[in-house]
């Protein structure tokens, strides 16, 4: 009996000094893990909200675009004009799979999308702020 018992508080002790040593090894773990995490959705987030940004950014130093939008006072009526800035909107909605793409032109007010004018903005209507 005595045996037995020396046995069992010895397995007793080891369990708890194993018990307490891993406790904090595994709040340690879940530490790490839970910042691993947290970094990773944050730079998840952080390039979804940048994509956009620097697509718009690529836009507005596109050259080829200033140059063409340069025509846009004579040319703004004419379906090829129109048509030419309805498939440059498109390209970019379909190749990052936006839902739309557009641009305004600060001369015209002009509010194209891929869908081709949509309207022309004016400052004193509430929806164009």
């Amino acid at each position: 009996m005595l045996v037995c018992t020396v046995i069992i508080l010895g397995f007793a002790v080891a369990s708890l000094i194993s018990y307490h040593s891993n406790q904090g090894l595994f709040k340690q773990e879940t530490e790490n893990v839970s910042n691993l995490t947290a970094e990773g959705i944050y730079h998840k987030i952080e390039s979804i909200f940048t994509k956009p940004v620097s697509i718009s950014l690529t836009m507005a130093n596109d050259s080829l675009l200033k140059q063409f939008l340069s025509e846009e006072a004579e040319r703004k009526d004419e379906k090829e004009y129109i048509a030419t800035l309805q498939n440059y909107l498109r390209t970019y909605k379909d190749k990052y799979g936006y839902d739309s793409a557009f641009l305004v032109s600060a001369e015209t007010n002009r509010y194209y999308n891929f869908n081709g004018v949509d309207r022309v903005l004016f400052p004193d209507n509430p929806e164009n702020e």
